[in-house]
């Protein structure tokens, strides 16, 4: 009865929640057309405060280390679960991409569309070139571009093979790509982050989604790499970024036994 109260509550709270930032950020979108700088800026402090928010009502205590870049900017992440969303824009203000099936989801389309999310068709070289001119609009208009360029959620085990087309942009301008990598860990008797929080495989949404509302507690770790990466091949540039992103979770890994270790001698 307790798990499915907070399953009821959490889910009731969020959805208000991001309805009321969804519509902060429309405004944004039509008052301040005329000013596309601020509305930016009111975009981004409503994304945040939107992430933190969502955060929060399911539990979701943030760990960052690093900084985020600066914008503009070029960002890529490991990708575990539509909870990755609000967790970087808990952090940071962003463009978001997301597959083209996403625009026609009941509800979360339209959230993404007024967010600017731009949509993809998987496969589609066509549409890859369309969408890298998109997003070099939103770098040159000094926007910062998160892209997940495993191109799927993973249950967290190992990093994907990065894919490219996406990259072709700052890869041809020779722009700083960021890289980061994400964690999630679930509290005491909840089930694991591979089943309660990373959404993969052929799970289906609404009973994933039912899973994650009831656990007790999330730990979303964000680490951010100092060193950026720079490429004039997008192949090359996916090569070094997925590097960059094993490296992090090696790193993260590594430090995580050796503080259990540690707490364990004394």
């Amino acid at each position: 009865m307790r798990r499915r109260l907070r399953l009821l509550r959490r889910g009731l709270a969020a959805t208000v929640w991001t309805l009321i930032c969804y519509l902060q950020v429309l405004f944004a979108k039509v008052a301040l057309r005329p000013w596309p700088d601020a509305a930016w800026r009111w975009r981004g402090r409503w994304l945040r405060r939107w992430g933190r928010g969502f955060c929060r009502i399911l539990a979701v205590r943030l760990e960052v280390e690093g900084e985020p870049p600066a914008a503009p900017f070029f960002l890529v992440s490991n990708h575990l679960s539509y909870l990755d969303i609000p967790v970087f824009g808990a952090v940071a203000n962003v463009v978001f991409v997301a597959k083209s099936e996403v625009a026609g989801w009941p509800l979360v389309g339209a959230l993404c569309r007024g967010a600017d999310t731009v949509f993809v068709v998987r496969g589609s070289r066509r549409d890859a070139l369309r969408a890298n001119r998109e997003l070099d609009r939103h770098f040159a208009a000094g926007h910062g571009v998160l892209l997940f360029p495993e191109a799927t959620t993973s249950d967290g085990s190992a990093i994907q093979p990065f894919r490219a087309p996406l990259l072709q942009g700052p890869a041809a301008r020779a722009h700083p790509v960021h890289a980061a990598v994400l964690e999630y860990v679930t509290g005491p008797g909840d089930p694991p982050p591979s089943e309660a929080v990373c959404w993969w495989g052929g799970m289906q949404l609404l009973p994933h989604l039912r899973t994650l509302l009831g656990v007790s507690t999330v730990t979303a770790r964000l680490r951010f790499d100092p060193q950026p990466v720079r490429e004039s091949d997008r192949k090359r540039l996916a090569a070094r970024l997925h590097e960059s992103v094993v490296r992090l979770a090696g790193d993260r890994g590594r430090e995580e036994r050796e503080w259990q270790l540690a707490r364990s001698s004394r």
